[in-house]
């Protein structure tokens, strides 16, 4: 493959460091365009003696950078710098992108569609040497985000599961295999109607009683200390008309309201009433046609376990149970038990496996992958108590500290809340047995009226009112549903994002984390998968999802090879390395060495189903024939099949060439192959090579083998 530099670039060598340990390279995208197509990536590289490993500094130095289809494939792009200055510390700094370009242009490198490799070749007056080919990692991620492959690159299907999983505040660390990864969660905090005064707040009671709400911006602190063990009190009434409640040095003395003792102020219309409540009828007594309020659009006593109240036509909330993909059971626990309208199986699943739907439910199945188990692939979330899990070994995250998830922050059973209730004359505290009679001090004398208008209640005979309005939740709309604002009013809001519910409280899961969900039926055995074209998760069959194909690559070492004697002669010796002579590590080749050894041959081993796309020979020639017809003086290479069924068949040839041409170390390669799928059920696969230069004596110097085989590689692809 042609580097597209000058002869001297090509052939010379050089005493820079080729060893990539020796050197320093920092990538970082400078500026992209609207497409995410970089300008420019700015990259610098150390250049280190060979034999000092001491920078090379204040150099000219010409630098040839090549993108590649891959290690050794086609050129995607290529420049040259034809005069870079190293620094002092033998530091070079490259603009790529931005020099004189060869072939193509760099803004059409494919980075979302190719294995990029990049390849760096110095030149400082000694040479052209190729300092590092490996594949380009560094380009930002947004080039390959937009058509991300889905293939396992590795094969290895134990890698994928998340191990672990913790949040801490709002960053979600996840670790994949080896691998460790953080996610900052704090964009999806999302404030839905774009006012910051609406929000959910908490309440906070520090050890020294105060008293203080989240997100206030007064920062109001409240001092609850002259409270303390006011809770589980118990109400007296002595002798004297005293009401005294326990822990308090406050009492209320009741005698002026009992009946026949004086009205000091002379006025029958501002004396005590009691307030009754039969059903939703709210009455006053002391008055022989009371006024009656209906407090029953104000009613939600009734609400039955596990159900909510949703808005209706009639503008009234009406009570229903979550069903569909969700339901809600009596202590407010949620379950998926479908995905649009089909079930989903409540057995557990196994390690790595997969939703798979059966014709009927989606179910825990196979999924195609390398290790030939589908059903290994697929984790769930499980939450018990308090402690939220991932299934196939991952970790687990505990809630507890979680407002509204966690248990009773002070665990003192003996301080919590209690309420007053009156049921006729009798004033409880709920958990108390002891009751007050308030009979006594009803006299009866005055009458007062009690009138409703809109969301404004008023006592008569007195100026004041109290507005109800934000009790007020009559006119819910068809299909809203009722969520606290931050300003005690309940807000009416739809259900949307990826749930959405409908007017009887049918709940549907419609999307996953923001990403829609098809509606289309799924077919048997199809799984959920990402379709890119129409953005969203639709059913598909697995063989049938477009995963592309894996390049991968077989190499054929000199050691490798084999002799194949001339069946015409009896006296050949075939005793090992007899007929091929192999070099050293310093000069690793194979070249023939015997009169009776007529050519070299390696076995092939390639994956069963896998295609033959390309064949690269790597070898030496330094003679050239001297006539087109000179066939004695090349070197004949042939990649070939055996077939075993047939064994009385000849070779049948997938490739041959004859290498005839130029001089020195060469690479020759070709994509033109004949029965490129490889099948291991019927043949078995061999390479083989013919020179025309022997080697007569083991004691030739290297230098003057005129002939030799540096190896073979076979590029191969296969359908994951």
């Amino acid at each position: 493959m042609s580097k597209f530099l000058p002869l001297e670039h090509q052939t010379a060598r050089s005493k820079i460091a080729c060893l990539l340990p020796f050197f320093l390279f920092i990538l970082m995208a400078s500026s992209v365009y609207s497409q995410s197509v970089p300008e420019a990536i700015s990259y610098q590289a150390v250049v280190r003696d060979a034999q000092t490993f001491l920078p090379i500094s204040e150099r000219s130095a010409y630098v040839s950078v090549e993108f590649l289809d891959g290690p050794g494939g086609d050129v995607l792009y290529h420049e040259e710098f034809p005069s870079v200055q190293t620094g002092k510390a033998g530091l070079i700094n490259l603009n790529l992108g931005t020099g004189q370009s060869l072939v193509r242009s760099f803004e059409e490198i494919p980075w979302d569609t190719k294995r990029v490799w990049m390849r760096l070749s110095v030149d400082v007056g000694e040479g052209l040497n190729i300092l590092q080919e490996s594949p380009f990692n560094t380009v930002p991620y947004a080039f390959y985000a937009l058509n991300a492959g889905s293939e396992d690159a590795d094969a290895d299907p134990e890698n994928e599961l998340i191990k672990e999983l913790s949040l801490e505040e709002n960053i979600l660390n996840v670790t994949e295999g080896e691998q460790a990864n953080s996610v900052d969660l704090s964009s999806l905090i999302d404030d839905a109607d774009s006012n910051p005064t609406n929000e959910l707040q908490s309440l906070d009671l520090s050890s020294e009683h105060e008293l203080t709400i989240s997100n206030s911006q007064a920062e109001n602190v409240i001092d609850l200390s002259p409270y303390v063990n006011t809770d589980n009190q118990t109400l007296s009434l002595d002798e004297n008309n005293v009401l005294s409640i326990s822990g308090s040095n406050s009492v209320v003395d009741l005698d002026l309201l009992l009946d026949g003792l004086e009205n000091t102020d002379a006025d029958p219309e501002n004396e005590l009433q009691n307030l009754e409540l039969t059903g939703n009828i709210l009455t006053l007594t002391g008055i022989d046609n009371p006024n009656e309020v209906d407090l029953t659009k104000y009613d939600q006593s009734t609400l039955t376990n596990g159900r909510i109240f949703i808005g209706s036509s009639t503008n009234e909330p009406s009570e229903v149970e979550i069903s569909g993909d969700l339901t809600l059971n009596d202590n407010g626990e949620t379950q998926v038990s479908a995905i649009m309208g089909t079930d989903v199986s409540v057995s557990p699943p196994s390690l790595d496996q997969v939703l798979r739907f059966d014709g009927t439910q989606w179910i825990p199945g196979s999924n195609s992958d390398a290790d030939a188990d589908p059903f290994n692939e697929i984790q769930d979330l499980s939450l018990i108590g308090s402690v939220l899990s991932l299934t196939g070994g991952g970790s687990s995250v505990n809630l507890g500290s979680v407002p509204g998830i966690g248990p009773d922050a002070d665990a003192d059973a003996s301080n919590e809340i209690q309420d007053l209730s009156l049921s006729g004359n009798m004033l409880s505290l709920t958990d108390d047995p002891t009751s007050v009679d308030l009979s006594g001090y009803l006299d009866n004398t005055d009458n007062q009226d009690m009138s409703l208008s809109g969301n404004e209640l008023t006592l008569t005979g007195d100026g004041s009112s109290v507005d109800l309005s934000k009790y007020d939740q009559s006119e819910l709309s068809e299909g809203m549903i009722f969520v606290g604002d931050g300003s005690s009013k309940a807000q009416e809001v739809s259900v949307s994002g990826d749930a959405s519910i409908m007017p009887d409280g049918v709940m549907t899961v419609q999307g996953l984390q923001g990403i829609p969900i098809s509606d289309a039926v799924p077919a048997h055995k199809q799984v959920l998968a990402y379709n890119n074209d129409n953005s969203r998760w639709e059913a598909h069959t697995v063989n049938s999802l477009s995963q592309g194909t894996i390049t991968s690559y077989y190499s054929i070492d000199p050691l490798d090879f084999r002799e194949v004697a001339d069946r015409t002669l009896t006296t050949v010796d075939l005793s090992e390395n007899n007929g091929i002579k192999f070099y050293d590590d310093e000069a690793p080749f194979a070249t023939l060495r015997n009169t009776g050894i007529i050519e070299m041959m390696a076995p092939v081993h390639l994956p069963h189903g896998a295609t033959v796309t390309e064949v690269s020979i790597h070898y030496h020639n330094s003679r050239v024939a001297s006539t087109v017809s000179d066939f004695a003086n090349w070197i004949q290479a042939y990649l070939a099949r055996k077939d075993m069924i047939n064994f009385s068949q000849t070779n049948q040839y997938m490739y041959s060439i004859a290498l005839n041409g130029g001089v020195g170390d060469r690479t020759s390669s070709s994509t033109t192959i004949a029965n490129a799928i490889i099948d291991n059920e019927r043949y078995s696969y061999r390479f083989f090579f013919k020179l025309s230069e022997l080697v007569m004596s083991d004691n030739e110097d290297v230098a003057d083998i005129l002939q030799r085989i540096y190896g073979v590689t076979i590029q191969y692809t296969t359908t994951n």
